[in-house]
């Protein structure tokens, strides 16, 4: 319920009705020729903003909009929308290149990946590139690799691409005589510019430089990156001053044209990478990486838009507060997090479960204090689990003394009737706190297996060892009574000690001399003992490595192979 709710609230995308398609685009483009694309990219699905219906138009998006308005279900804006990153996003209402016009063409092993489409900034900039190149170059056209897909999202050919942000354009060649041609693929060179097949082809500098002129001078977006090969960087801006381009548009080109780092050279093809526009911006784009002098980053706009949706935080209408928070989420407002996370108590059970997910995902220890109590009597069941849930993920020692309370008194069930002992629990399986050994011991010998089981999984961990009898089998009165009387007398043991004490004796007694655990624990040894088949082993093993070491692991989510095999290749065996 609680995902759903999310997801339905961040991207329900509709398509729009003939009328207000054709209000939305009369208002949204300035000239016949993007309206008749506009029209045509409409009745294919494009333009629709996410998380909106088209029963509303608006030329353009308001910065100051009051919440209830941006939270809207029937709020609609015309143009295509690129949200998150370039590498972890996605695009909503693509536009969809042609695969050719008399400025370009799209080569043909990319019109069979079907990555054509954009958002309309990154349309524009195409196409207005290819017209400069063609004023300066008649009769010849630019040639286009991918873009996105249709939606936006991962692409086998590429690590970003994702939100429709980013395209690929083939380097500009001339044959042996000196004749431009057109490629019908991505061509490698040299750091002179020769082509690496045997086609005998060169690179033109002079006619690259046309291309990233064209580009840098597009009015529809500013590009944040054209990633290209160093070598050729050079010789792409000493051919647009010996074209006499102006100071400025070299300094511009000498700014975003970079060979990366992380990922191949670029020595065949410009990867072109736009910034977010600023209706995207107000909707969850993300830029990463560096600002540029000349290309506006619109703060001002985002910071009005995420001060007036935290007001929504507070909406006495918990459905319309967690539309907020979902926003807000969006637009990265981690910073607006704590003012809706101190009313949490307080809040309608929608809001609740918003933002006890956005404290998940964010992994933010500071609010478990808020969520104990939630988790044992929250207003819905849903509510309660998701708390339990959360406090599980977040794995806050913390949140230790409030989870043992719940263990102790054990309160109503969850809906599904799982005892509110065994969720505690099972939120604490990874938060093996020495507080929490009196509930643990006393609850040991619940009589529901299922309770006990829970119990034990987290007491062995604390423990470090486990006892003669499995909590986990059915036992009788007297044999609980047992189990009871042995935890007892262990924690009685070790009730005046350190825990770095009595775990090295339990490491000790399962065959693992790891030393002193609070100074210099034998690194070697507990990496072998992460093999243990024992959990309580295993899992200690590998928690005392983290904290000794500066590496970490997830504390779910490895398989024991995957964990051993990290502390193997890092302490040794």
């Amino acid at each position: 319920m609680l995902r759903t709710l999310l997801l339905a609230t961040l991207f329900l995308v509709a398509n729009a009705a003939t009328t207000t398609a054709q209000t939305a685009t009369s208002a949204h483009f300035p000239n016949v020729e993007a309206q008749e694309r506009a029209r045509h990219l409409l009745r294919n699905g494009g333009h629709s903003r996410p998380g909106f219906d088209d029963t509303h138009v608006l030329d353009e998006i308001p910065v100051d909009l009051p919440y209830r308005s941006i939270v809207d279900p029937a709020r609609y804006v015309p143009g295509t929308v690129s949200y998150g990153t370039t590498s972890e996003g996605g695009l909503v209402g693509g536009a969809r290149l042609p695969y050719e016009t008399e400025v370009h063409y799209v080569l043909p092993e990319h019109r069979q990946r079907d990555t054509h489409y954009g958002t309309e900034e990154l349309i524009d900039v195409i196409l207005h590139a290819g017209r400069v190149y063609q004023e300066r170059n008649p009769g010849e056209r630019i040639a286009i690799g991918n873009l996105s897909i249709r939606d936006g999202g991962d692409i086998r050919w590429s690590r970003s691409h994702n939100s429709g942000r980013d395209v690929d354009i083939a380097f500009p060649f001339v044959d042996e005589s000196g004749q431009p041609v057109e490629p019908t693929t991505l061509i490698y060179v040299s750091r002179t510019g020769l082509a690496r097949d045997s086609s005998g082809w060169q690179m033109d500098f002079r006619r690259a430089w046309d291309i990233v002129d064209g580009l840098l001078s597009a009015p529809s977006g500013a590009v944040q990156w054209i990633f290209v090969y160093a070598p050729l960087r050079s010789r792409i801006l000493e051919a647009g001053e010996a074209a006499g381009a102006p100071a400025e548009r070299l300094a511009m080109a000498a700014e975003v044209m970079h060979q990366p780092g992380d990922s191949a050279p670029h020595n065949d093809h410009f990867h072109v990478r736009l910034f977010c526009s600023r209706d995207d911006v107000l909707e969850g784009c993300t830029d990463v990486g560096p600002t540029r002098s000349f290309a506006p980053m619109y703060d001002l706009d985002l910071e009005v838009r995420r001060e007036e949706l935290t007001r929504g935080l507070m909406d006495p209408d918990g459905e319309v507060a967690a539309r907020c928070a979902a926003f807000l989420e969006r637009l990265n407002a981690t910073s607006r997090l704590p003012r809706f996370a101190l009313a949490l108590p307080y809040q309608d059970p929608e809001a609740q479960l918003a933002l006890l997910d956005w404290i998940m995902r964010e992994d933010d220890r500071g609010y478990t204090g808020l969520i104990v109590p939630i988790a044992e009597s929250g207003r819905t069941s849903e509510v309660r689990e998701a708390a339990f849930f959360t406090l599980g993920r977040l794995a806050d020692p913390d949140a230790a003394p409030g989870l043992a309370g719940i263990i102790e008194r054990d309160g109503a069930p969850l809906e599904d009737g799982t005892p509110a002992r065994q969720a505690a629990a099972t939120a604490m399986r990874n938060i093996p706190d020495a507080r929490a050994i009196p509930a643990l011991v006393a609850a040991i010998a619940d009589p529901r297996v299922e309770v006990r089981s829970a119990v034990a999984h987290i007491l062995h961990r604390v423990a470090g060892r486990s006892g003669s009898l499995d909590p986990t089998a059915p036992l009788s009165d007297e044999e609980r009574i047992a189990l009871h009387d042995e935890w007892t007398a262990w924690a009685a043991s070790v009730i005046d000690r350190e825990r770095d004490e009595w775990l090295a004796e339990a490491f000790r007694d399962a065959g693992y001399e790891v030393g002193d655990l609070s100074d210099a624990p034998n690194l070697r040894v507990l990496a072998r003992a992460v093999s243990d088949e024992r959990d309580w082993i295993a899992f200690n093993a590998d928690r005392q490595l983290v904290r000794h070491t500066a590496w970490w692991t997830p504390s779910e989510n490895w398989t024991q192979s995957r964990r051993a095999a990290f502390w193997r290749e890092r302490v040794g065996r």
